[in-house]
């Protein structure tokens, strides 16, 4: 014993010499966010924390992390910027940047598997009702979409459409068929952040051509800023 015990106080010696826990290295400084844009848009050069590289689709998208950062009036705070690939431009153009808390104790890094994934959900069933002679509405639609990704997602949308042209086609600049989720952004398209849920009413499509016993498909899709389908559901509703 008179052997091993001074071996073993060596090696605890050891392990609190090296720990870095017991070393405090001080609150980062915040950077002056920059980023550098060619003259048609495209991205160039950042001095992001981090980058985050991932797919919309069969699209390139990139998102910008700084963990303490400094961005027009704004100071000690975090900041992500999103990029899309635009195909007019060839190259990646800046579509929104948002602010949020500061976490000033460290740099931001990116997740190791990069995902983009959430779900949209019927939170009541859906009817039609005779508005008047033979004209049909679909009643007020409530949905609930909920993130699972690891990223903040930008530009999420929900849409609902039929698969007859008698309630229409979907039209993104129509508000009663297409709902923008998430909050407003220092600029550009909204954010909802991971794991964030909310609950949506849509209004509902209006036909002049239903008569009673007519059985209709709609699709209610989560849509991201390019257009692509990340979640989607359906249901079938019979005129009254």
């Amino acid at each position: 014993m008179r052997f091993v015990l001074p071996a073993l106080l060596m090696v605890i010696t050891a392990c609190g010499g090296n720990d870095g826990s017991n070393t405090s290295t001080g609150p980062l400084a915040p950077v002056d966010v920059a980023v550098t844009r060619s003259s048609n848009g495209c991205l160039v050069s950042h001095n992001a924390d981090a980058e985050v590289n991932y797919s919309l689709g069969t699209a390139q998208a990139k998102s910008l992390l700084w963990s303490c950062a400094n961005i027009n009036t704004l100071t000690r705070v975090g900041v992500e910027a999103f990029y899309a690939f635009d195909n007019s431009q060839q190259c990646l153009i800046e579509r929104a940047v948002r602010s949020k808390l500061a976490d000033c104790t460290r740099r931001a890094t990116a997740p190791a598997t990069p995902t983009t994934t959430a779900s949209i959900a019927m939170r009541s069933p859906p009817a039609l009702g005779q508005i008047g002679g033979g004209a049909y509405a679909l009643q007020p639609i409530d949905t609930e979409a909920i993130s699972t990704a690891n990223l903040t997602m930008f530009g999420l949308s929900v849409e609902v459409s039929s698969n007859t042209t008698h309630f229409g086609s979907s039209n993104p600049a129509d508000p009663e068929i297409v709902l923008s989720l998430g909050s407003q952004s220092l600029s550009g398209l909204r954010y909802f952040l991971p794991g964030e849920r909310q609950l949506s009413n849509l209004h509902p499509l209006v036909t002049q051509t239903t008569s009673p016993g007519d059985t209709y498909t709609f699709v209610v899709a989560l849509k991201d800023s390019l257009g692509n389908i990340v979640s989607s559901t359906s249901f079938d509703v019979t005129a009254p």
